[in-house]
């Protein structure tokens, strides 16, 4: 069965980061406890996953089989969880199960909003047989008002114990969203399949039951969204950064002056690439979170321009002043946009040139110095040398006799990498021909998009008329049935026009999510190559000098699996989240 990869990999990496620790504390070395410090498995805070829906349609039920039953969830028939209960998946996830919503009980409702308010991914549960104008309700208000519409999923539970005609309920969750939303996926399963598989002691009618629930496609939905809103960029990170910890610990446990030379130089390029793609990563979501709230910043003046106008008759200078109220919303927008893609731009200029730095640095010292050195006496830089470590290093190193057979391709490796991130350039970010100058250039396509405001400006004229329907009953009312009358009119056209704010707040806000979200899978996507091929070259050629040591201590080959793992998993993650990031929000 596939994982859930909130969980596994975190997982996994904890498991890798405690191996880590364990085999530095074998070295006899200053510099390894420093390594051990560094180690950190964690890439943000815990994810959490919040079931929402009716009552008894089976949110209980998919926690324990999404957890394969490691989670001790009650399950009943009856109306089973009255309060928000929140299950620790071993340290690493959050699953937070809510009470049924819209049972008449305004207090499961409220906990179940508090939830949701804070969730990374949305389950929201139906069943064939129960998707009312209640659920329907809530469902919108989930993905609308809540603004989780790039985090929900649908889960159609209970699809084999309970019939439905094919695309019924498909139908009428694309028509409870309606048009703008029709993003949002719905995956069909069946939790207790899964459970009674899971119970099964014969091996064929397991088989037969876990592969009748469906719960395969629903964590790989899950993985789907997690890898287009850029979790997975972040769940990679300390994979690479266990990797490179274990290629300087390595370079400690060497017994060979060059190949400790050579081990030292590519776990320092290697951390280099590592520590810079990280802050990349962050900057951009800094870059996301501040775009979003100047948007909505735009479409709140926006609002209240049109609310100061509610009380003016219908005339041409009314249409003007709308017009030009629209027209605003349109620059605003679309300046948020333009300055989006200049920071992102200059973000990136930044960070390339301050790894450029590094590699200058990674360059000039002692052991890169050494390893262009080894069987080139005409490159000799260390013979005019007045640094004592250079000479003591490459005194070492000649010492320990022939030129070893990787030499060679590290050698090459070493002028590639510096030629390819601009070392020695005057500006690599500027410099012709280096990655990141071609990275840079092409971050401007990628803002290109532009908003569409009117479409919010449309959801705001129907509301509006529904709101000019309500002034013009306060009239009445005045008329007919007195000051009560007048107030609950006062008080329905109130709540129309905090609709038509909430419409148009929330249209602007899925816009430039859409847009922002696409324009940073982008720029992944043309970021994240540059750094997985260096990796690759170092590990290539880091590899090659693994393979011709002449005996290996128990220690190296713990380090070497350690190692190994984290790589495995890390090329999985990556090839993942490429292909998701390239398809959009499925």
């Amino acid at each position: 069965m596939s994982d859930i990869l909130y969980h596994s990999v975190q997982q996994r990496a904890c498991l890798l980061a405690d191996r880590l620790r364990m085999a530095l504390a074998g070295i006899d070395h200053p510099l390894a406890k420093e390594l051990a410090e560094r180690v950190d498995p964690t890439a943000h805070a815990r994810p959490r996953l919040v079931f929402t829906g009716q009552y008894s349609s089976g949110k209980s039920s998919l926690i324990k089989a999404l957890t394969d039953g490691a989670a001790a969830v009650h399950i009943d028939s009856d109306i089973a969880t009255d309060v928000v209960t929140e299950y620790d998946w071993d340290g690493l996830v959050t699953l937070v199960d809510t009470p049924g919503v819209q049972t008449g009980v305004d207090r499961h409702d409220e906990l179940a909003e508090s939830a949701l308010t804070a969730a990374d991914l949305v389950l929201f549960t139906i069943t064939p047989d129960l998707f009312d104008n209640a659920g329907v309700t809530h469902l919108r208000h989930v993905v609308k008002d809540l603004l989780k519409a790039n985090q929900t999923l649908v889960v159609l539970n209970k699809c084999n114990t309970m019939a439905a005609a094919d695309g019924v309920r498909q139908a009428a969750v694309r028509e409870a969203l309606g048009e703008g939303a029709l993003h949002v996926p719905l995956v069909e399963c069946d939790a207790r399949d899964y459970l009674d598989g899971l119970d099964e002691v014969d091996t064929r009618r397991r088989e037969a039951y876990l592969d009748l629930s469906h719960l395969n496609v629903l964590r790989d939905k899950i993985n789907q969204i997690s890898a287009s809103t850029g979790d997975l960029a972040r769940y990679l990170q300390p994979l690479q950064s266990i990797s490179a910890i274990t290629m300087e610990a390595e370079a400690l446990t060497a017994t060979d002056p060059a190949e400790r030379a050579a081990l030292s130089l590519l776990a320092r390029q290697r951390a280099a690439l590592t520590a810079r793609r990280e802050r990349i990563e962050a900057n951009l979501h800094s870059l996301r979170a501040a775009f979003l709230t100047q948007s909505v910043q735009a479409a709140e003046a926006f609002a209240d321009s049109i609310e100061a106008m509610d009380d003016q008759p219908d005339s041409p200078e009314r249409d003007d002043l709308i017009a030009e109220y629209e027209a605003r919303l349109t620059n605003a927008l679309n300046g948020a946009a333009q300055r989006l893609g200049e920071e992102a731009t200059r973000l990136l200029e930044l960070q390339f040139d301050d790894l450029a730095s590094e590699v200058r640095e990674i360059e000039a010292a002692p052991h890169t110095k050494v390893i262009l050195d080894l069987g080139d006496p005409d490159h000799d830089v260390t013979a005019r040398s007045d640094d004592v470590r250079l000479r003591r290093t490459r005194d070492s190193v000649r010492a320990s006799g022939a030129v070893p057979a990787w030499a060679p391709e590290a050698k090459t490796w070493l002028r590639i990498f510096q030629d390819q991130w601009g070392a020695g350039a005057a500006n690599m970010a500027r410099s012709s021909g280096s990655v990141g100058h071609r990275v840079v250039l092409d971050v401007g396509h990628f803002f290109g998009a532009k908003f569409k405001p009117w479409q919010a400006v449309r959801v705001a004229h129907r509301i509006g008329q529904a709101a000019k329907v309500a002034s013009v009953a306060i009239t009445v009312a005045i008329e007919v049935g007195g000051v009560i009358a007048q107030e609950r009119a006062q008080v329905d056209a109130e709540r129309r026009r905090a609709a038509r704010r909430k419409a148009l707040v929330n249209e602007v806000q899925r816009q430039a999510g859409e847009i922002v979200d696409q324009a940073l899978r982008d720029v992944r996507i043309n970021v994240d190559p540059i750094f997985t091929g260096a990796y690759a070259q170092i590990d290539k050629v880091h590899d090659d000098i693994i393979a011709a040591q002449d005996r290996r201590s128990a220690l190296s080959e713990e380090l070497e699996a350690i190692r190994a793992e984290a790589l495995t998993v890390a090329a999985g993650l990556t090839t993942q989240a490429l292909t998701e990031g390239r398809e959009g929000t499925p």
